[in-house]
Protein backbone atom coordinates (compact mmCIF):
# COMPACT_ATOMS: atom_id res chain seq x y z
CA UNK A 1 0.00 0.00 0.00
CA UNK A 2 2.53 2.42 0.93
CA UNK A 3 4.26 2.13 -2.47
CA UNK A 4 0.72 3.12 -4.21
CA UNK A 5 0.59 6.41 -2.23
CA UNK A 6 4.30 7.42 -3.34
CA UNK A 7 3.20 6.58 -6.62
CA UNK A 8 0.34 8.79 -6.60
CA UNK A 9 2.06 11.29 -4.76
CA UNK A 10 4.37 11.52 -7.65
CA UNK A 11 1.98 11.42 -10.50
CA UNK A 12 0.40 14.58 -8.75
CA UNK A 13 2.91 15.98 -8.02
CA UNK A 14 4.16 15.88 -11.55
CA UNK A 15 0.66 17.26 -12.70
CA UNK A 16 1.15 19.99 -10.41
CA UNK A 17 4.41 20.92 -12.07
CA UNK A 18 2.26 20.38 -15.74
CA UNK A 19 0.14 22.82 -14.42
CA UNK A 20 2.61 25.18 -13.95
CA UNK A 21 1.17 28.80 -13.96
CA UNK A 22 -2.31 28.35 -14.15
CA UNK A 23 -2.68 27.78 -10.18
CA UNK A 24 -4.97 24.98 -9.96
CA UNK A 25 -7.24 23.79 -7.89
CA UNK A 26 -7.52 20.18 -6.62
CA UNK A 27 -10.48 19.64 -9.06
CA UNK A 28 -8.40 20.92 -11.65
CA UNK A 29 -5.20 18.46 -10.92
CA UNK A 30 -7.65 15.34 -9.75
CA UNK A 31 -9.15 16.40 -13.61
CA UNK A 32 -5.31 16.15 -15.04
CA UNK A 33 -4.84 12.93 -13.18
CA UNK A 34 -7.68 10.96 -13.87
CA UNK A 35 -6.93 11.06 -17.05
CA UNK A 36 -4.33 8.79 -17.04
CA UNK A 37 -4.86 6.76 -13.80
CA UNK A 38 -8.46 6.54 -13.43
CA UNK A 39 -8.43 5.02 -10.43
CA UNK A 40 -7.15 7.24 -8.02
CA UNK A 41 -9.70 9.01 -5.89
CA UNK A 42 -10.41 12.63 -5.55
CA UNK A 43 -10.28 12.54 -2.00
CA UNK A 44 -6.16 11.23 -2.35
CA UNK A 45 -5.47 14.45 -4.98
CA UNK A 46 -7.17 16.75 -1.32
CA UNK A 47 -5.10 15.31 1.17
CA UNK A 48 -1.87 14.64 -0.98
CA UNK A 49 -2.12 18.55 -2.31
CA UNK A 50 -2.78 19.89 1.60
CA UNK A 51 0.35 17.34 2.35
CA UNK A 52 2.59 19.04 -0.21
CA UNK A 53 1.36 22.21 1.30
CA UNK A 54 1.93 21.80 4.76
CA UNK A 55 5.67 20.14 4.03
CA UNK A 56 6.85 23.01 1.57
CA UNK A 57 6.59 21.21 -1.46
CA UNK A 58 3.86 23.23 -3.08
CA UNK A 59 1.94 26.49 -1.83
CA UNK A 60 -1.87 26.74 -0.90
CA UNK A 61 -3.75 29.79 -2.07
CA UNK A 62 -6.10 30.44 -0.06
CA UNK A 63 -9.13 32.60 -2.06
CA UNK A 64 -12.39 33.19 0.24
CA UNK A 65 -14.35 33.41 -2.78
CA UNK A 66 -13.96 30.12 -3.73
CA UNK A 67 -11.75 26.84 -3.57
CA UNK A 68 -7.83 26.81 -2.66
CA UNK A 69 -5.55 26.79 -5.53
CA UNK A 70 -2.09 25.39 -5.19
CA UNK A 71 1.20 26.79 -6.93
CA UNK A 72 4.65 24.39 -7.60
CA UNK A 73 6.33 27.91 -7.34
CA UNK A 74 7.94 27.67 -4.11
CA UNK A 75 9.63 31.13 -3.61
CA UNK A 76 7.85 33.76 -1.09
CA UNK A 77 5.51 35.70 -3.59
CA UNK A 78 2.06 37.01 -3.71
CA UNK A 79 -0.85 36.70 -5.52
CA UNK A 80 -4.21 38.09 -6.92
CA UNK A 81 -7.57 36.80 -8.02
CA UNK A 82 -10.34 37.77 -10.56
CA UNK A 83 -13.43 38.95 -8.79
CA UNK A 84 -15.05 37.91 -11.69
CA UNK A 85 -13.60 34.29 -12.83
CA UNK A 86 -12.00 33.27 -9.89
CA UNK A 87 -8.64 32.91 -12.17
CA UNK A 88 -4.92 33.19 -9.83
CA UNK A 89 -2.50 34.41 -10.96
CA UNK A 90 0.81 35.99 -9.57
CA UNK A 91 1.61 39.80 -8.51
CA UNK A 92 5.25 41.16 -8.39
CA UNK A 93 4.93 43.45 -5.59
CA UNK A 94 7.75 45.65 -4.08
CA UNK A 95 6.98 46.13 -0.21
CA UNK A 96 8.45 49.55 1.10
CA UNK A 97 9.77 47.45 4.20
CA UNK A 98 11.16 43.68 4.52
CA UNK A 99 9.30 40.63 5.27
CA UNK A 100 11.08 40.72 8.53
CA UNK A 101 10.22 44.38 9.47
CA UNK A 102 6.39 44.13 8.23
CA UNK A 103 6.13 40.97 11.24
CA UNK A 104 7.74 43.08 13.84
CA UNK A 105 5.56 45.66 13.02
CA UNK A 106 2.72 44.10 13.10
CA UNK A 107 0.37 43.65 16.49
CA UNK A 108 -2.28 41.00 17.44
CA UNK A 109 -2.51 40.47 21.43
CA UNK A 110 -1.96 37.19 22.31
CA UNK A 111 -0.59 35.61 18.67
CA UNK A 112 2.83 35.06 17.61
CA UNK A 113 2.89 36.31 14.30
CA UNK A 114 5.11 33.33 12.20
CA UNK A 115 4.31 35.28 8.70
CA UNK A 116 1.90 37.54 6.30
CA UNK A 117 0.62 36.63 2.71
CA UNK A 118 -1.20 39.48 0.82
CA UNK A 119 -3.88 38.31 -2.10
CA UNK A 120 -4.82 41.12 -4.12
CA UNK A 121 -8.53 41.36 -6.23
CA UNK A 122 -9.21 42.39 -9.50
CA UNK A 123 -10.25 42.02 -12.75
CA UNK A 124 -8.00 39.65 -15.20
CA UNK A 125 -6.97 41.04 -18.69
CA UNK A 126 -9.82 38.39 -20.30
CA UNK A 127 -12.60 40.02 -17.76
CA UNK A 128 -11.46 43.54 -17.86
CA UNK A 129 -11.81 42.97 -21.85
CA UNK A 130 -15.51 41.74 -21.83
CA UNK A 131 -16.46 44.71 -19.49
CA UNK A 132 -15.32 47.20 -21.79
CA UNK A 133 -17.21 45.12 -24.79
Amino acid sequence: MAQRNTVQQKVIAEALTKLHGSHPTADDVYRAVNADYPSISKATVYRTLNKMAETGQALKVPVSSGADHFDDTLRPHNHIVCTSCGRVDDVEVSLPHSAGEVIASAHAPGYQITGYEFLFQGLCPNCAKERRG
